[in-house]
C-alpha cells in the first residue's frame, strides 16, 4: 500500500505541475476583442513637376458699371517643386502679354485633400496680386482642384484698377490658373 499511495501522490504532483505549465502558456483567460486593422494612409494626386498653360484667364468686372466683364488670356505655368502627402510648394509664373494685366510671379505653399480639392493656397511672404493697372484692396480667396493630369486654381479679390481714361475703378477680379502636365497624363 505504501507504493501505490506514493505513486498516486507522484501522479497528483505531476498533474498539478502539468496544469500549471499549460495554464501559464495560455496567457490571460479574459476575453479579447479583435485587433484594429490600420486604415490605409490617404492617397493624394502626384503633382510634382512642370505644368503648362491650358487657357488661364483674368476677368475684371467694374462694380459700378453695368455691362459684361473684360477678360484677358493670362498664360500660366506652375512648377511644383515639393510634395509631401497633401502639402505642396512651388513657383507660379503668370504672363500678362503686352497689356500686363496679369503679370505675376511668386512662390507658394498649398494644401490639397486626397480627392484633389485645394484646401489652402498661400503666396509666400504675403505677396499680393499687384499689376501696372490694379492694386488689391481685399484679401484674396483661393479655390481649386488638382489631379495627376491638370490643376486649376482660382483667385478672387477686389482691386482698384485704372480704366482707359486713367480713372480709378472699384473692380472684382477673378484670376484662373489652368494648367496641364507638361509631360503628358500623370507623368510629372
Amino acid at each position: 500500500m505504501g507504493t501505490s499511495h506514493r505513486s498516486i501522490r507522484c501522479l497528483g504532483a505531476a498533474a498539478t505541475l502539468l496544469v500549471s505549465f499549460v495554464s501559464g502558456g495560455c496567457g490571460s483567460t479574459a476575453p479579447t476583442s479583435p485587433s484594429a486593422v490600420p486604415s490605409p494612409s490617404a492617397q493624394y494626386p502626384s503633382v510634382v513637376g512642370n505644368w503648362r498653360d491650358d487657357s488661364s484667364t483674368l476677368v475684371l468686372q467694374a462694380r459700378d458699371v453695368v455691362g459684361p466683364p473684360t477678360a484677358w488670356g493670362c498664360p500660366s505655368e506652375l512648377v511644383i517643386q515639393q510634395q509631401t502627402g497633401g502639402t505642396l510648394s512651388g513657383l507660379a509664373i503668370i504672363q500678362g502679354g503686352n497689356d500686363k494685366k496679369c503679370t505675376w510671379t511668386f512662390t507658394f505653399t498649398a494644401q490639397i485633400a486626397s480627392d484633389g480639392t485645394l484646401t489652402s493656397f498661400v503666396p509666400d511672404n504675403g505677396k499680393k496680386f499687384v499689376t501696372v493697372d490694379c492694386k488689391p484692396v481685399s484679401e484674396p480667396t483661393f479655390s481649386g482642384v488638382a489631379s495627376n493630369a491638370a490643376i486649376r486654381i482660382t483667385m478672387t479679390d477686389r482691386a482698384t484698377c485704372t480704366n482707359f481714361f486713367g480713372q480709378p475703378v472699384d473692380t472684382d477680379r477673378v484670376l484662373t490658373m489652368s494648367v496641364t502636365s507638361r509631360f503628358g497624363l500623370g507623368s510629372n
